[in-house]
Order: C-alpha cells, then sequence, then structure tokens
C-alpha cells in the first residue's frame, strides 16, 4: 500500500482552532455578585477553611482553557510551516486543547440548565 503525502495544513487549517472566552470571563463578576440573579443572597461561606471566592476559580479555569486552545494553535502553526520537531507534541497539544474545550462547554450547559430549572421554580 503507498503512503500518500502528507498535508497538514489540510487536517488543521491555520487559525481555524480559536476560541474567546472573553465574554465568559467578563460575566463571572456578574453571576458571582448576584447581579444577574436579583432577589437571591449571595453569602458565601466558606468549608474547611477553603476560600469562597468562586469567581477566580471560575477565571483560572477559562484562562487555561484559553492556553490550552491558543498552544494548539501555536503547534498547529509549527506542523504546517514545517517547524515543529515533533508531529506528536502537535497532536497532544490539539487533543488536551479539544478535552478542554469539550469539558468546558459540557460544564456551561449544566450550570445553563441548573439556572433555568432555577427559575423555573415557584417560590
Amino acid at each position: 500500500m503507498p503512503i500518500q503525502a502528507f498535508e497538514p495544513a489540510a487536517l488543521v487549517p491555520v487559525g481555524e482552532f480559536r476560541a474567546d472566552f472573553s465574554a465568559v470571563r467578563d460575566a463571572v463578576p456578574a453571576i458571582t455578585t448576584g447581579a444577574a440573579f436579583p432577589g437571591l443572597s449571595t453569602t458565601t461561606t466558606a468549608v474547611d477553611g477553603a476560600s469562597p471566592d468562586f469567581a477566580a476559580t471560575l477565571r483560572q479555569a477559562i484562562d487555561r482553557v484559553n492556553g490550552l486552545l491558543h498552544h494548539a494553535d501555536i503547534q498547529a502553526e509549527r506542523v504546517a510551516t514545517g517547524d515543529a520537531a515533533h508531529l506528536h507534541d502537535a497532536m497532544i497539544a490539539m487533543a488536551e486543547a479539544e478535552i478542554a474545550m469539550q469539558i468546558t462547554m459540557t460544564v456551561v450547559k449544566k450550570a445553563l440548565a441548573a439556572y433555568q430549572e432555577i427559575s423555573h421554580m415557584q417560590v
């Protein structure tokens, strides 16, 4: 069986795999301060000395996903230009970014479903 030529640009177009979570990151303060949910108490209590700062934790997670996506994009560009030392490093970076994005989208969907369920509750 003949081996076909490898064209990385056909697999991952440069610049196509980008995501920007700045809108989500900017919405975090409104959600955690209660501005997005009028009438709800925003009092938090730390459990076992843990920090109650949910906004910072969420912001860090979003920044980490953005970093993984950016790293995968850089690796794809290196493969496309022929500057990559190892193809498997680029593939691993893209797989990590894809999994992180899938997990992020699952969490967002679950959070929206929980919000919708809470908003339909009668008080």
